[in-house]
């Protein structure tokens, strides 16, 4: 305090603050210096790592980057339609047009389906077919169908006045109505007035029920789906049976006149192609009866993606159907959860029309042979020289003629069957068979079936007509 009140004293001490201050600027400089020289060592210190992180960082961004773009190209890709999609496609869209036009055609007035639909109530009011099987035999009770042939002389005459008009099946029919599949009933009538006859000896009879049993599967499947083809395959394997059994009773008139009525009704037959087309019908109705219900069910059945692998399965086998089996290729059906539920059975109704057509083409054929022989004496060389027309001797399984060998006064006569092969005339049990199968067998003038242990099924001889016997039944008797 002193050194302030003398000028000496002032200036020294003025001297001094100005020392202090310039010191004090030093000594916070340096400090500063030796933070930002720390900052700085830390810094050179922690390089590397921030150099190689932002290298990783750079690398996984360029990475995620590429990766979205190949992802993208990838989806891109699998979305684009294939060129087996673009050929399924043009098969749908030309099969609903076809369907369109088939819907837009008018309905037949008077339709001969209604007559039908009459005559089964006239049948079943009149106690229907369930008396031809009184004690639940393998064979039709005579009596029975007598019984039942003369009770229904109404629903006889209502189901010929139908199948003289046109037959078309209504939309709202196809395979849900219980009432038009009972159509199969009146095969079952035409079965016992055809034993009627033949017990009476009125064989001409016979042969007009037999005719009639195969115009009655025509309209049965006439403008019908796949279901409705399986009724009509019922009606004719039921309805000729009569004429199978009394084959050798006929004479050579007879015999010609039945291979005519039979070959025009063969040649009527609609294709099983027709059918899977009118699937479409069916699908849809399905479709639209069971919805699946919020996202998620949309999610897991994707309803449109299986109404396009139904109708791309349809549509290939349209394509194939027709075809001898030999010359089918196979069709392939994406299968999902909807689709699984939803599968028609369209390879089942391919080798039940194929079996029903063989055995037509081998009965008009044994009729030919037979009227041959007895205006001539001896069997003909040839299914040709016997006068079998061509489409009549193909067998629908190999595209070939059928198997026809004469030998000392008899004959053999049938197709080699869905295993394509010649077993010799041993007939297939067709029930104990399913698609994709190869049992031993062929397929002679009539369904051959038989249980697993060896008995015959109702309405089946033991032995077909023109075959060798089956020597599973042969055995089993022997025991």
């Amino acid at each position: 305090m002193h050194l302030a009140k003398c000028a000496p004293c002032a200036e020294e001490w003025a001297a001094l603050q100005r020392l202090a201050a310039s010191a004090g600027a030093l000594r916070a400089e340096a400090v500063s210096d030796a933070t930002a020289a720390a900052i700085w060592a830390r810094r050179e210190a922690g390089a590397p790592v921030f150099r190689y992180l932002t290298r990783r960082m750079v690398a996984i961004i360029v990475a995620c980057a590429t990766s979205l773009v190949v992802v993208g190209a990838e989806l891109r890709r699998a979305t684009a339609p294939s060129a087996e999609t673009l050929r399924v496609a043009a098969l749908v869209e030309a099969d609903t047009r076809e369907l369109a036009a088939e819907l837009a055609r008018p309905m037949p007035s008077p339709n001969g389906v209604d007559d039908l639909v009459a005559a089964v109530k006239l049948l079943k009011a009149a106690g229907g077919s369930d008396r031809l099987w009184p004690s639940g035999g393998s064979q039709p009770d005579l009596r029975g169908e007598q019984a039942v042939a003369a009770a229904n002389g109404p629903a006889l005459a209502r189901m010929r006045l139908g199948l003289s008009r046109e037959c078309r099946i209504r939309p709202a029919m196809l395979a849900y109505s219980t009432q038009y599949r009972d159509v199969r009933e009146l095969s079952r009538l035409l079965l016992a007035e055809g034993d009627a006859a033949a017990s009476r000896g009125d064989l001409a009879a016979v042969v007009r029920a037999a005719v009639d049993a195969v115009r009655l599967g025509n309209a049965a499947a006439n403008w019908g789906a796949v279901a409705d083809a399986q009724v009509a395959d019922a009606c004719v394997r039921n309805g000729v049976w009569p004429l199978v059994r009394n084959l050798e009773r006929l004479d050579a008139g007879q015999c010609l006149a039945a291979a005519s009525g039979l070959t025009a009704e063969a040649r009527r037959r609609p294709p099983i192609s027709e059918a899977i087309l009118r699937e479409r019908l069916v699908q849809w109705k399905d479709l639209a009866q069971f919805p699946p219900q919020g996202w998620v069910g949309r999610w897991l059945l994707n309803p449109k993606r299986t109404e396009l692998d139904l109708a791309g399965y349809q549509a290939d086998w349209r394509r194939e159907a027709d075809k001898p089996q030999a010359l089918r290729r196979p069709v392939s059906l994406r299968r999902g959860v909807w689709t699984s539920l939803m599968l028609p059975s369209l390879e089942r109704a391919a080798y039940m029309h194929d079996a029903g057509t063989a055995h037509l083409r081998c009965l008009v054929a044994a009729l030919r042979v037979r009227a041959y022989r007895l205006r001539r004496g001896t069997l003909p060389a040839s299914l040709a020289e016997a006068g079998v027309p061509r489409d009549m001797r193909t067998d629908p399984y190999t595209g070939g003629e059928l198997k026809y060998q004469p030998a000392a006064g008899a004959f053999l006569l049938y197709s080699v069957g869905p295993n394509l092969r010649d077993d010799g005339g041993i007939p297939l049990p067709e029930n104990l068979a399913e698609p994709g199968d190869s049992p031993p067998g062929d397929i002679g003038v009539a369904r051959y079936a038989r249980s697993a242990d060896g008995k015959p099924f109702r309405m089946n001889p033991d032995r077909v007509p023109n075959m060798l016997p089956d020597p599973d039944l042969t055995r089993t008797r022997q025991r």
